[in-house]
């Protein structure tokens, strides 16, 4: 956040900010608190909402490696599974690596991205990606769903 003083004619980032009391001073904190900017390692840089998992609007999204070899059906199928157990995003719209930087940018928790090679090995695993680390892991579609 930053503010410009005409007085000055330059720009600062404030150290205390105060809202009214209400709902904005606990958004606007929950906000601040958790928008980071990342450095890559090729000097890119990119924009994670480092929301608590419990606060995010979408908590997990589903994404088809690729949108042939019946992935996006996979994909969808997931989605149905899951859908009464969590918001669920479906998205097949450009490379998989912007749909991951998209769901960073919204606070989306976890990622699953379905692939060839995991619905011929298992139908039911899929590769997890947590998106606080951009760690991945292979799991259990069952294993997501609430009990």
């Amino acid at each position: 956040i930053q503010y410009f003083d005409p007085e000055l004619n330059q720009s600062y980032t404030p150290y205390v900010i105060e809202t009214s009391i209400g709902v904005d001073r606990v958004f606007l904190s929950i906000m601040a608190g958790s928008y980071c900017e990342e450095q890559l390692p090729n000097g890119e840089s990119r924009v994670v909402l480092k929301l608590p998992a419990a606060l995010a609007p979408i908590k997990l999204a589903v994404l088809p490696l690729v949108k042939k070899d019946g992935l996006p059906e996979k994909a969808e199928e997931i989605v149905q599974m899951l859908r009464f157990d969590f918001r669920c995003q479906y998205d097949e719209k450009d490379s998989i690596g912007k749909r991951y930087r998209r769901q960073d940018a919204i606070g989306t928790p976890y990622c699953i991205t379905t692939t060839r090679w995991l619905i011929i090995a298992s139908p039911s695993v899929s590769a997890t990606r947590w998106s606080r680390s951009a760690s991945r892991s292979t799991s259990c579609m069952t294993s997501f769903r609430r009990r």
